[in-house]
């Protein structure tokens, strides 16, 4: 079987904790016909250092740097940027802090090629900022679902494709008119892979970990959550209306699964709401999460609140017990 080159897309942003763990894995693949490019978003630490050294080392990793900071909500453009450099018939996307299974590309490449379809995707499980696993995140297996029931499936939100995970055909993404980032999505996988696997194409499902996503405190994922969940229902709406699919209405996209999706950004935006003393704001995340019919998620956000102003008093009581015990010994 043909042993294409697939070039690696990885934006990355003052991630330099990371990176070298996520360049390693990729190094470290069974598969040799890859190029990496790296494309630093501006980073204020030293990620352009640690590529540069990367590059010296390794002639297959490509660092790529945007003109200027784009941020999260111009993502599309950096993606089109690596896309325009990429060599590759095939392509694979790997986070600044993610990481691979050493035998990814030498598993997925076949897979790909036997599936037919212009994208391929996996299991993923999650790991912690030191890299470990987390317990109970690894993603669950969709069974034998036929390809055009899996691109309905994730039209609906009845569960979420892990770019960690994604293989795609480069022409099949060029036809489709590239990656896709509509004003109002932090994200540009959802409107892509919905755009490659339309008209009738549909995807190809490898049930096998095929790569590990990186969850640190502080990551863009839970800042900009709300607005992730909002906009891919937005998103699954404007796009059906525009590509109908038989047997396939609005009142669908608001699935089990979609509604649980909604609920826990809620949840998420509610607390660092709370955390930044925006409590008016976290409570009207809070009751979105009734909302959207999760009401054990809800009770969680409340047992949230009073945990965090419990250790809220805690130290205002040590901080004034602090300042008492001081002027005391100076009296």
């Amino acid at each position: 079987m043909e042993q294409p080159l697939v070039s690696i897309l990885t934006p990355t942003y003052n991630q330099s904790a990371y990176l070298t763990a996520t360049l390693e894995s990729v190094l470290a693949q069974s598969y040799p016909h890859w190029e990496l490019l790296v494309l630093d978003d501006c980073s204020s630490d030293d990620t352009w250092e640690v590529l540069q050294r990367y590059a010296r080392r390794e002639p297959r990793i490509r660092p790529l740097r945007s003109p200027y900071n784009r941020g999260v909500w111009r993502l599309g453009e950096n993606y089109r940027q690596m896309l325009q450099a990429a060599r590759g018939s095939l392509l694979a996307l790997l986070d600044g802090d993610d990481l691979w299974p050493p035998d990814k590309l030498e598993r997925q490449v076949p897979a790909h090629q036997a599936g037919g379809h212009p994208l391929s995707f996996g299991r993923m499980e999650a790991v912690n900022a030191a890299g470990r696993p987390i317990a109970g995140s690894r993603y669950p297996d969709l069974g034998p679902l036929a390809p055009r029931e899996l691109y309905a499936g994730y039209l609906r939100g009845d569960f979420y494709i892990p770019a960690v995970t994604v293989m795609i055909d480069r022409e099949a993404l060029e036809r489709a008119g590239g990656f896709r980032q509509p004003h109002y999505l932090p994200v540009v996988d959802f409107p892509t892979w919905l755009e490659i696997g339309h008209p009738g194409q549909g995807y190809t499902y490898v049930p096998e970990v095929l790569g590990y996503w990186r969850q640190s405190p502080g990551q863009a994922t839970w800042r900009v959550a709300r607005d992730l969940a909002l906009g891919t229902y937005r998103y699954s709406q404007e796009f059906l209306r525009e590509h109908p699919v038989p047997g396939l209405s609005e009142r669908d996209l608001l699935s089990p699964g979609r509604r649980g999706y909604l609920a826990d950004s809620s949840y998420r935006a509610a607390l660092l709401a709370w955390e930044r003393g925006a409590t008016a704001r976290a409570w009207q995340y809070a009751k979105e999460i009734v909302r959207w019919g999760r009401p054990t998620t809800y009770l969680r956000c409340l047992a949230a609140f009073g945990v965090k102003t419990l250790r809220r008093v805690r130290r205002q009581v040590l901080e004034e017990v602090g300042l008492w015990a001081r002027g005391a010994s100076l009296r």
